[in-house]
């Protein structure tokens, strides 16, 4: 059990479902509230099942990069990884069934997930924005349930293009494995640094774009706060490391700070409402 919650992550789960709320939070008032929870709580189901999968389809890369994660370790079989995928998927869509519209999303989630995770990711940069597309939309996700997407938008854009930086850093860092496993990664194809530049790119873009909607009077002061003290010092910190090109540890470390940085974000749009 402890090696399928791992599988599931936990934390990337607990992300998901707060992000869809804060997406309803800044989209207008929480009502119905059993809607935003329901569509939270599918996201998450749905997210545990994609990392689950994604585990399953990275065996060889897995057993170069991280041999400790559960299916290379032996803690977990594979045919158990993939019955626990389909489960959580499953639920996933069984919590989403009676939102209506935001049921489609959802399921168009899962093709995304098992999309991504059986083709796309192997593929330069395709695989990148398909993970950077899913993060956006668990925004647009959570306004689908108050019923206002619109409201939504600003931090989907955001939180697609700072899922899509870390998404680079990290084919940076399993260059090697990916390489060996014949995955065609940015990073494999064109090269580590080539993958990092366009990282520092999407990161700088973020951090530019972020304070723009105080000042078009979308948010309050407090966002803009957050985001000039908190979110934009730490993009802008990641950026200077990756302009000197760092060795793998080091891009493991600015990965884990990026998804701090994430909360953060979360925190700045809250403040912000």
């Amino acid at each position: 059990m402890r090696g399928l919650l791992e599988l599931a992550r936990p934390l990337n789960m607990a992300i998901g479902f707060v992000a869809v709320v804060v997406g309803a939070i800044v989209a207008g008032p929480l009502r119905p509230i059993s809607d935003v929870l329901r569509a939270a709580l599918s996201a998450s189901l749905i997210l545990g099942g994609g990392n689950s999968l994604n585990d399953l389809c990275d065996l060889e890369e897995d057993r170069r990069n991280r041999p400790s994660r559960p299916i290379p370790s032996g803690r977990t079989r594979p045919m158990t990884a993939g019955i626990w995928a389909g489960v959580l998927f499953a639920s996933g869509l069984s919590v989403a069934l009676p939102l209506g519209r935001p049921f489609l999303v959802a399921l168009s989630a899962v093709g995304l997930l098992v999309l991504y995770d059986v083709l796309l990711k192997r593929l330069p940069l395709v695989g990148n924005l398909a993970v950077a597309l899913l993060g956006g939309t668990a925004f647009l996700y959570g306004g689908m349930a108050v019923g206002r997407i619109e409201g939504a938008l600003v931090p989907a854009v955001l939180a697609f293009l700072l899922h899509l930086g870390r998404e680079l850093i990290k084919d940076a860092e399993d260059v090697e494995g990916d390489r060996e496993a014949g995955a065609r990664t940015l990073a494999v194809v064109h090269g580590r640094n080539s993958s990092l530049r366009w990282a520092s790119g999407t990161l700088l873009l973020t951090a530019v774009l972020a304070p723009l909607p105080f000042l078009l009077g979308m948010y309050s002061w407090p966002y803009v706060v957050v985001v000039l003290l908190g979110v934009d010092p730490v993009l802008a910190y990641v950026v200077y490391i990756l302009l000197g090109y760092p060795d793998g540890r080091t891009l493991g470390r600015l990965s884990r700070i990026l998804k701090a940085n994430m909360l953060l974000g979360l925190a700045a749009l809250v403040a912000g409402r």
